[in-house]
């Protein structure tokens, strides 16, 4: 629904993973500006995905921005540890 909307809006270029593993394949071959990122995905979840994409000098340093449900102090603190931009 994310990615229909941003097409309706006018971006262009939007992609889509269903899991962390794929995430980070697209980001590495595509290389993004912009990621928002689910936190709970399965197998890798957002927070390994986001260390991987945010430390990854070949993709610059793209904006990370994560929506989760996860709300409690300790999950914002390990996402911004893990290199995200905003929460």
């Amino acid at each position: 629904m994310l990615a229909q909307t941003l097409t309706r809006l006018g971006f262009s270029d939007v992609r889509e993973a269903s899991g962390g593993e794929e995430a980070i394949a697209i980001a590495q071959e595509w290389r993004p500006d912009l990621l928002l990122l689910d936190l709970m995905m399965p197998f890798v979840d957002g927070f390994a995905v986001c260390e991987q994409l945010a430390t990854n000098e070949a993709l610059g340093r793209p904006i990370i921005i994560a929506q989760t449900a996860l709300s409690a102090l300790e999950h914002k603190n390990r996402l911004f540890a893990a290199g995200a931009t905003d929460y």
